[in-house]
């Protein structure tokens, strides 16, 4: 069985973003934290991933136990001052979400599967540093370990 746990499902996002052309960044925190991270660099565009929930439950199929974890993905990018590249960002951080989304659903990654996304939501002038891009919110689940896998003593 392979066990995903948030640390690896996070590894997954970073080994995209490291491969992707047009992704010049990646980090994950709480979403509170994006703006520090969206000033901290110049390198853009940046995806940015944000835990929201992390649900356990059973798998009706197998009867073992999932772990369903719920994150925002934000793919931002920096506006010039007078906006002239506003829809430049809009397409290519769309289209770096649906590769991911693509990705996800369809690159056998063992031990996840998508089960829910929303659809992308715009963000203008999203942090101090004068950005624009989009966010998706997704589900996945997450195969876990069994009780015979827990480190006792």
């Amino acid at each position: 069985m392979n066990n995903v746990n948030y640390a690896i499902f996070l590894s997954y996002i970073k080994a995209f973003a490291d491969a992707h052309l047009q992704v010049r960044r990646f980090a994950s925190d709480f979403v509170d934290q994006l703006q520090n991270f969206g000033s901290a660099g110049t390198t853009y565009p940046l995806l940015y991933v944000a835990p929201t929930t992390y649900n356990f439950k059973p798998n009706q199929y197998t009867g073992s136990r999932l772990n369903e974890l719920t994150v925002n993905i934000y793919c931002i990018d920096l506006l010039l001052e007078d906006r002239t590249n506003v829809n430049a960002i809009l397409n290519t951080t769309s289209c770096v979400l649906n590769d991911l989304f693509k990705w996800l659903t369809e690159g056998l990654l063992p031990g996840v599967d998508v089960i829910r996304a929303s659809g992308l939501r715009p963000l203008n002038n999203y942090t101090m540093e004068s950005c624009a891009g989009w966010v998706m919110t997704l589900t996945v689940d997450l195969t876990s370990y069994g009780i015979c896998e827990i480190t006792f003593a």
